[in-house]
């Protein structure tokens, strides 16, 4: 029986797209994690969505800009 894994022990995730910002100025992209799946993440609002394959991920993430409803973290100095 496979054991649980621990986050120390878990694959890094790496960025495959271009950070883009919302409209707020929050930062948002495609991530894949170590097991190769796809990620929409959002800084602005907390999304985090698994999405399958590379090209929807990307259309999720264009359509996901302009209507996230977060807004900038003011203590994040990229987002600035």
């Amino acid at each position: 029986m496979a054991s649980a894994s621990s986050p120390d022990e878990l694959p890094s995730t790496e960025i495959v797209s271009r950070i883009q910002h919302t409209p707020a100025g929050a930062p948002a992209w495609v991530e894949r994690d170590g097991r190769g799946r796809l990620f929409v993440r959002c800084q602005g609002c907390t999304l985090y969505r698994e999405v399958p394959g590379l090209a929807p991920a990307l259309a999720a993430l264009v359509n996901h800009l302009p209507t996230c409803p977060g807004t900038a973290d003011p203590t994040d100095v990229d987002s600035a």
